[in-house]
């Protein structure tokens, strides 16, 4: 047992030095709406890094959005919701987001509700066309310990069992 120990350190070290730096961010969603905004968009808090999904709330309607893997805080995003009525006058609510830092295209969209609502029901508009800015700030830093501390423990976890070991402890 005492001639394997050396195992432990060695794997340490190299898990200390192949360990990539990662940050898990929680940010805050800010949206921005452009003048003539019907409905104004709302999300939770989101996690970076990628993949991450958004939880978009516009008017009264929840759509999940996920944002492509090269999608960073720091990008510049833009929005656009809109009432869209089909060949039988039912109204579908879309909304996209457009990461324009990496490209033009739309991030996702989704549809809600699942049961068309007809555009001639009281109180359901289907000329609402929005859009805006999105942006991220910072929330929340989530904690984690360095690689350095993580390999300081691991030895002297080493030391303190091997001392254990030689004195015939459990």
């Amino acid at each position: 047992m005492r001639n394997t120990l050396w195992i432990i350190p060695v794997l340490l070290l190299s898990a200390a030095i192949g360990a990539p730096n990662v940050r898990a961010d929680t940010l805050i969603a800010t949206f921005t709406c452009n003048p003539g905004c019907v409905s104004f968009p709302s999300a939770p808090n989101v996690t970076f890094p990628a993949p991450t999904v958004i939880n978009v709330t516009w008017d009264a309607h929840l759509f999940t959005l996920p944002l492509p893997s090269a999608a960073l805080p720091t990008d510049t995003y833009s929005w656009n919701g809109l009432v869209e009525p089909d060949v039988n006058g039912n109204a579908f609510w879309v909304f996209g987001i457009t990461d324009v830092t990496h490209s033009a295209g739309s991030v996702g969209e989704g549809e809600s509700p699942v049961v068309p609502i007809p555009c001639n029901s009281p109180g359901i508009s289907c000329t609402i066309n929005d859009s805006g800015t999105l942006a991220f700030s910072s929330a929340v830093v989530t904690p984690e310990p360095s690689s350095l501390a993580l390999m300081l423990v691991g030895v002297g976890l080493v030391l303190v069992m091997r001392k254990r070991i030689a004195l015939g402890l459990p």
